[in-house]
């Protein structure tokens, strides 16, 4: 969302397409009869029948040997269907989701149909597709209507009727039901195993409806902003957990009818459109709807490039050899980096129901692109279920630290190392509390009075919000092995805070010993569940791992601690040790967070934070050491210091310096700061950019409300140079982080200039150069390879002129980023400007798995025009602004595991120029709807980002920034007055 105009901070990824259930076919026609036959004699050559006078539709499918609608006779026999009247019924015609939206391809028409009741049978006997009729008495006109997303609204006509088709169930909402979503066994049990997804559902009731007509479905979970997606769960015991979700909705469903699940049938390959018709093939098709295809254009990301051609991603991979033999796999939305094309298997959004003349699919199409070989196995796109073989277990208590050594314990603590504590400090995040004491987040909760009892529970890494306290449940990282003597664990200390009065019963103080019968994961297979491919971890010393999921790596950027090397790139550490000689023989072993000193690398062994029991060695993950560690009367342990580490950095520190770089944080005299900013380009009404853009004029106004809403920060598109402003910024607080080159034309010596006149001036936090310029081309259209030589140019200009503060540049997306990252050692901290709705999902991660610098966003959040609704929507920008900026406080590297320093949301106050088919002194609602984008509408509405309005009247969005506090001890600007 550049305010420079033609920047737009998102990947076009088009609108999935979500394809109809498919009607009965009579040779390739949609059955039309109003008089349904009772005999057939198959044609001569075809082996099918046709309608005859007097037989059904379900009677020729059982003729014709056809499975599906055997599934409805199934339902016939023991369901007793309900019709539900839409908005009353009567003289009401059914409609999608709204009452202009009809289409021919929603229904079958039955002319001559001779009542309401007869059209309606005639939709029980296609039970599988018809979700309800539409009549009119008029011609006998009959609509059985299939469309997936249900009957969501009708239109007043005169003489129809409409009846949505229902069977009789219970739907009971799990953990309340609203802003949950479905998980197994517990809260982080999900595979997409459990259930069958379809989109393009337009409301929860006709997900219900689509559940009810699953005789394997036992719940929903339901989206309507994910495209109306809805998960139908059919996992054998069901949904027996939830985490909190925003916008989701969790429902368990129980049949009231007697109706019984159907035995599984074998898994279906993929339909998918021909390969002709798909973009950017790399040459290479597969079997199963799978192609090599290009990385770029779509930011390394499956989900993107197959919605970019209206199909839903299934799969993704990267390759061996320019081939379909797949490297590993990784989920449709991660980014797959370093390479630029990537194995992407597509599919329609919803697989077609039964029909006599099948779906084309890729694999039997003559594709454009030449096929490779392929030299491996086909595997199918479709959901695997697994059941595991393996007795259950009953679960072990943790081991940890005594409550008396925990942290902002909010005065009750619990048996199982459990404890409620403070919120604040912390994000709402239990990860981010365990992790302060060198513990490990085992479960987080909600409590429902402070007390020990759940009242529901959430991920270890998902933010618990709207309170003041949470239960967080926190053990070792590594449980220790066997010892004569048992650690302490906090069930049996004492501890400082009073403790609350439980009814469950106490822990046992044994140490958790899990030995895993399965066979080891494969560390090369992210499917091994234990930790990520090798590929992904950063900073391996010459390329050199090991098994169990260790690595030699590099010290320095970690401190020498193995703990803040796994956390880096979302792991969590399990074993530590020096190496013998640059291999993987352990010298002596050390805890997680202690610093192993003099040595440029160490042996990590890192899992992913929820790995399997499986991956939890008996002992040490590390090899068995033939060296006797060094003597403890003799050589003293590593001290166990929380120095940070030392700077990763470009930049030189100057004596005189308050500001630098250090690992993942920016520090203001040695504290960490966490960047609440806003994006400020103040152009007045009937102004353009930059001509009319007014610091000086508007600045004593705009910086006295940020100040208000606790706006730490200021990020420019254009320079500020005048100290007048930089004054009165700094005085209440507002540090600058300032632009120095964002268009190409300009000359590039022309940023000395600009780094000199305010860059003795305390404000300035930091230079930036571009804008989304891997978008924008920097605005003239320049191609990739120019733009980072001329980024390049820029930072190294920027730095001869001043070495006190870093240079950050601003990139739109994550698309490869990890190039740039590669070929830019100049930028010290790369901002990121995302707008993916009320999450940034996996951002976080991906990014810390790309680099170990600091990381802010350059811009998110939402404007205020919804196009869904065609007016403001205050509330709508509100909860946007407040569940990503949430995110980003839980993520702050102000705590040591965090990733992010802070962001800017986008933007402070309208500008009304920004519409190029509007005017400038019009506040005009045009907008951009590339299918992905902003909260609730995808549209990029570009007058309408204002946290104010252009007369500087506060929105909802500004009272919601407003509330949210600073996460931990802030490096501030001295708030005083200061001289030109």
């Amino acid at each position: 969302m550049a305010s420079t105009g033609t920047g737009m901070s998102f990947f076009l990824f088009s609108i999935l397409l979500v394809v109809r259930f498919s009607q009965v076919h009579c040779f390739g026609e949609k059955v039309r009869s109003a008089s349904p036959a009772r005999s057939c004699s198959p044609p001569s050559g075809t082996g099918k029948c046709s309608l005859t006078e007097g037989q059904s539709l379900l009677q020729l499918q059982r003729l014709n040997g056809g499975t599906s609608l055997e599934k409805a006779q199934q339902r016939a026999e023991i369901e007793e269907p309900e019709w539900e009247a839409v908005n009353g019924g009567t003289d009401q015609a059914c409609r999608g989701a709204k009452p202009s939206d009809n289409s021919a391809d929603y229904y079958t028409l039955h002319p001559g149909t001779k009542s309401v009741d007869a059209c309606q049978a005639l939709c029980l006997e296609d039970s599988v597709s018809c979700i309800g009729v539409e009549y009119s008495a008029a011609g006998g006109r009959c609509e059985l209507w299939t469309r997936p997303g249900g009957i969501a609204a009708s239109a007043t006509v005169s003489g129809y009727t409409c009846l949505r088709l229902i069977y009789a169930a219970e739907f009971s909402l799990v953990d309340g039901g609203e802003n949950r979503a479905c998980r197994g066994a517990d809260s982080l049990d999900n595979s997409n195993s459990y259930y069958l997804l379809r989109f393009g559902l337009g409301s929860i009731d006709a997900c219900k409806q689509a559940c009810a007509r699953e005789l394997s479905c036992k719940g929903i979970e339901y989206h309507l902003a994910g495209g109306g997606r809805c998960e139908l769960w059919t996992r054998d015991r069901g949904i027996e957990a939830s985490i909190r979700n925003e916008g989701y909705n969790c429902l368990s469903f129980v049949r009231t009818d007697g109706a019984t699940a159907l035995p599984s049938q074998p898994p279906a390959e993929p339909s998918c459109k021909p390969f002709a018709e798909w973009p950017d093939v790399d040459k290479v098709t597969c079997s199963g709807c799978r192609a090599l295809v290009l990385t770029a254009p779509y930011g390394g990301r499956c989900d993107s490039y197959c919605g970019s051609f209206g199909q839903l991603c299934l799969a993704a991979a990267e390759e061996v050899n320019e081939n379909c033999a797949v490297k590993y796999t990784a989920r449709c939305d991660e980014q797959i980096a370093g390479t630029s094309d990537m194995l992407c298997t597509c599919g329609y959004a919803e697989l077609p129901s039964s029909s006599t003349t099948p779906p084309s699919t890729a694999s039997s199409s003559t594709s454009s692109a030449p096929a490779a070989t392929e030299t491996t196995t086909q595997a199918t796109t479709t959901p695997i279920r697994v059941k595991s073989t393996l007795p259950s277990q009953p679960p072990a208590e943790p081991s940890c630290k005594p409550f008396a050594e925990w942290p902002d314990v909010d005065k009750v603590t619990c048996s199982g190392c459990r404890a409620l504590v403070l919120t604040a400090p912390y994000g709402g995040r239990c990860d981010s509390y365990c992790g302060s004491f060198g513990h490990v987040c085992l479960a987080a909760a909600e409590e429902v009075n402070e007390n020990c009892a759940v009242k529901y529970t959430a991920r270890c890494d998902e933010q618990i919000a709207g309170t003041s306290d949470m239960l967080c449940t926190c053990g070792y990282a590594e449980l220790p092995s066997s010892s004569t003597t048992p650690p302490s664990t906090a069930s049996s200390s004492t501890s400082s805070a009073p403790a609350a009065t439980e009814t469950t019963t106490q822990a046992t103080t044994t140490p958790i010993r899990v030995t895993s019968t399965s066979p080891p994961a494969d560390p090369s297979d992210p499917s091994g569940s234990c930790c990520s491919p090798f590929s992904l971890w950063p900073q391996v010393d010459n390329g050199i791992t090991c098994d169990s999921c260790t690595a030699l790596v590099l010290t320095e950027s970690y401190g020498g601690r193995c703990d803040q090397y796994c956390e880096s790139f979302g792991h969590v550490c399990v074993a530590a040790a020096e190496e013998e000689d640059e291999n993987c023989a352990v010298k002596y072993v050390a805890e997680c967070d202690v610093v192993i000193a003099g040595t440029s690398d160490m042996l990590c062994t890192c899992h992913l934070p929820r790995a399997t029991g499986s991956c939890l060695p008996e002992t040490s993950a590390l090899p068995t050491s033939t060296t006797p560690a060094p003597p403890t009367s003799t050589t003293p342990a590593p001290p166990t210091t929380t120095t940070p580490a030392p700077p990763t950095s470009t930049t030189p520190v100057s004596p005189r310096s308050r500001i630098e770089v250090r690992g993942r944080q920016l520090l203001v005299d040695g504290k960490p700061l966490h960047l609440k900013g806003v994006a400020w380009n103040p152009i007045p009404k009937g102004g353009r950019h930059p001509a009319n853009l007014d610091f000086a004029g508007n600045v004593e106004r705009d910086a006295e409300m940020m100040q208000q809403a606790g706006i730490n920060a200021v990020r420019t598109y254009e320079p500020i140079t005048e100290r007048a402003v930089l004054d009165a910024l700094w005085v209440r607080g507002i540090w600058v982080v300032n632009s120095v080159y964002s268009w190409g034309k300009a000359p590039p010596d022309s940023v000395i200039k600009i780094v000199d006149a305010v860059k003795d001036h305390p404000a300035i936090l930091m230079w930036t150069i571009g804008n989304e310029w891997n978008y924008n081309g920097l605005y003239v259209g320049m191609n990739r390879a120019q733009c980072l030589a001329r980024i390049g140019e820029i930072a190294r200009l920027v730095r001869q002129a001043d070495s006190a503060h870093p240079i950050a540049s601003i990139y739109g997306g994550l698309g490869q980023l990890d190039d740039a990252i590669a070929r830019l050692p100049e930028i010290d901290v790369w901002a990121i400007n995302s707008y993916r709705g009320l999450s940034f999902g996996n951002l976080f991660n991906t990014y810390a798995s790309l680099s170990g610098k600091p990381m802010f966003f350059g811009e998110y959040g939402a404007d205020a025009w919804n196009a869904n609704i065609g007016r403001e929507d205050e509330q709508s920008q509100a909860d946007a602004t407040t569940a990503l900026t949430q995110e980003i406080m839980a993520a702050s590297a102000v705590r040591e595991a965090g990733v992010c320093l802070g962001g800017f949301v986008f933007e402070f106050c309208d500008e009304w120029w920004k519409d190029g088919g509007g005017s400038p002194s019009v506040h005009d609602t045009g907008g951009i709807a590339p299918g992905g984008g902003p909260h609730p509408d995808k549209t990029f509405n570009e007058e309408w980002w204002g946290l104010v309005n252009l007369d500087r009247s506060p929105r909802l969005a500004f009272q919601a920034y407003k509330a949210i506090s600073l996460p931990g001890p802030q490096g501030s600007p001295g708030l005083q007055v200061l001289q030109g």
